[in-house]
């Protein structure tokens, strides 16, 4: 998916700051409100960025790893304890925080469908993701045809797995098993009514974290068919 633009976006100017919101709407800050983060890597690399005074959340930038996901921030650079991991809630000093990264494991599509024995249409199509231990959420956006469907999310009793009665069989599926990796589980009931048969399908998983980041994971693409291919 395209990048988001994120605001509200803080620029300095002739020693000013000012604050951009999502309608270009400027607004002049004071110093006082003004605090400095300071983003360290493992690579020990930095970046800074401003921020006022108050919740940032979903507001502080990171860099992209090729073969790694964004986790989130800590006040640790070898911990990620759920004590260390930091949302940005409610900024009101300058901070120092280390960034941490996971496996691409993470935020991967599996999908399971279940159809009728007699007639071998699907009547139920799932599609599953993983999200690394103190993250927020997952999400997963659906397109075909130029139309974009934001999937709902099934509520299920344990967050590390799924289980679902298939013909009086028990079936559980969690994250270790799907995807070789520890964490919760985002399951999505696809609305299989609105697709049409051998349409192109493109799924966009993504997974929010602590500190309001969203972390997009590999795009997958399917060919859809209401029967299964024997």
């Amino acid at each position: 998916m395209p990048e988001e633009e994120i605001y509200p976006i803080l620029i300095t100017y002739n020693g000013n700051y000012y604050e951009i919101d999502n309608e270009k709407n400027v607004t002049n800050i004071d110093s006082s409100e003004i605090f400095t983060i300071t983003k360290i890597y493992d690579d020990n690399t930095t970046e800074t960025q401003i921020v006022k005074k108050g919740n940032n959340y979903g507001l502080i930038t990171y860099k992209k790893k090729d073969e790694q996901l964004f986790r989130g921030w800590s006040k640790s650079s070898d911990s990620f304890a759920s004590s260390d991991v930091i949302d940005f809630m409610d900024v009101s000093e300058n901070m120092t925080v280390f960034a941490h990264y996971v496996s691409k494991d993470y935020a991967k599509v599996h999908y399971q469908y279940f159809y009728d024995k007699s007639s071998n249409i699907i009547d139920r199509f799932y599609i599953m993701i993983a999200r690394p231990m103190f993250s927020n959420s997952t999400g997963l956006v659906m397109k075909h045809d130029n139309i974009t469907t934001h999937c709902d999310k099934i509520k299920i009793k344990d967050s590390m797995s799924f289980k679902v009665v298939i013909d009086s069989e028990n079936i559980t599926f969690t994250s270790s098993s799907l995807f070789g990796v520890t964490g919760y589980l985002g399951v999505f009931d696809i609305p299989i009514s609105e697709l049409s048969e051998g349409k192109e399908i493109t799924f966009y998983p993504y997974y929010i974290t602590k500190d309001g980041a969203k972390v997009e994971g590999d795009e997958r693409n399917i060919i859809w068919h209401e029967k299964i291919q024997t």
